[in-house]
């Protein structure tokens, strides 16, 4: 079943579609958190930005 979040992801099973969607979805929470710690104007901002980035670029691996 093809729903909006796995539009474009036609040829392959449900399961793989939902980690190709998830994956695409951390990293983009990542680059997020990367560009708020950019940012950020004080030092535990931008600590607390970076270990989100970290976590969700890990995420996205697996």
């Amino acid at each position: 079943m093809t729903d909006g979040r796995n539009a474009g992801l036609a040829g392959l099973d449900v399961v793989e579609a939902e980690t190709e969607v998830d994956a695409a979805y951390y990293l983009q929470r990542a680059e997020w958190h990367e560009h708020r710690a950019a940012i950020a104007t004080d030092a535990s901002t931008r600590s607390l930005h970076r270990k989100f980035a970290g976590m969700y670029h890990a995420r996205s691996q697996s």
